[in-house]
């Protein structure tokens, strides 16, 4: 019911799901003749250089650029393109913004060059300040050299460019906070006439929780971020099918599923009192995507599990 598409496979392959905590257990050694398809990781450091078996990454926005790597959440680029495209609502319809690019990231600058792109197209004049870090750490703060200097840089453009719309190009909340504090510095985050508008990333995991000055920051801003469709649509397949699973059911995962080094054991209406967490219904997604491929993989040919991975949808 959830997955029409996987219903109408009828391949003969039945996928073992094994669980690996990166924090707890040692990751092992991967044969393509073992392993047909790794479902995470959510850290980019962790991500694995083998192009042979396909990797799906359902929480991380910009993964590694590997030929057999896949991200199931929007890159910098769609991020850029929404940004423009909700700057330029009949609502707003900025004629100049400012953005400031924290090169350091993993997406910042993509984020940017999109906008860019497609600023042009909605008749939008953009100030891109691009900070760029030193990658040389200050003895005494631990921080980098001279990049808070370029933060200030940033910002005084900004404001003799006279824009008060202010796009965050980051996905590190502690850039975002080093921002925040040299903006309340000079008293940017004290007037009303300044809008800034940041992606997900660039602040804390949901629920946000925010120390001074952020929360200052983010009064009143656009956050443009993914969500899993049953945040916002209650009756939707994936939370009503979670609702809908037996007691019983509880108390076996605890046993497949050990959280880090502990056994957790969970209520037995679990799934009836608790919410599936952040980003669920995309793990659900890269499972299923792998066996849907690979089922599609033995039909082909070549056996390619990878190519099929990267060409596969459904709905």
């Amino acid at each position: 019911e959830l997955v029409p598409q996987a219903a109408d496979l009828t391949c003969g392959v039945q996928i073992e799901l094994e669980y690996i905590d990166s924090g707890y257990t040692e990751l092992p050694n991967l044969d393509q003749d073992d392993y047909c398809g790794v479902v995470g990781p959510v850290n980019r450091d962790l991500l694995l250089n083998v192009e042979a078996i396909p990797q799906i990454s359902y929480a991380t926005k910009f993964p590694a650029d590997t030929f057999s790597m896949r991200s199931m959440l929007p890159s910098g680029n769609v991020l850029g393109s929404v940004m423009v495209q909700y700057l330029q609502r009949d609502v707003f319809r900025r004629e100049s913004v400012s953005v400031i690019v924290d090169s350091g990231s993993a997406y910042g600058p993509a984020l940017a060059k999109t906008m860019e792109k497609e600023a042009s197209e909605w008749d939008l004049q953009l100030h891109v300040q691009e900070v760029a870090a030193t990658g040389q750490l200050s003895d005494d703060t631990g921080e980098l050299l001279d990049e808070n200097g370029r933060i200030v840089q940033a910002l005084a453009e900004m404001l003799r460019a006279g824009d008060r719309t202010i796009v965050v190009a980051s996905d590190r909340p502690a850039w975002t906070t080093r921002l925040a504090h040299i903006a309340s510095g000079g008293g940017l985050l004290e007037q009303d006439d300044f809008f800034w508008v940041l992606p997900g990333d660039a602040l804390p995991h949901p629920p946000y929780r925010f120390a001074k000055p952020v929360d200052k920051l983010v009064t009143g801003a656009a956050i443009v971020t993914s969500y899993d469709r049953f945040i916002y649509q209650p009756e939707h397949i994936f939370l009503r099918e979670w609702r809908n699973q037996q007691e019983y059911f509880a108390e076996e995962l605890s046993g497949l599923a050990p959280t880090s080094n502990t056994q957790y054991t969970p209520d037995n209406r679990f799934f009836q009192v608790e919410t599936p967490a952040l980003y669920s219904s995309y793990l659900f997604d890269s499972i299923m995507s792998i066996g849907i491929s690979a089922c599609r993989a033995l039909k082909t040919p070549q056996r390619n599990h990878v190519q099929q991975v990267l060409t596969s949808e459904f709905n």
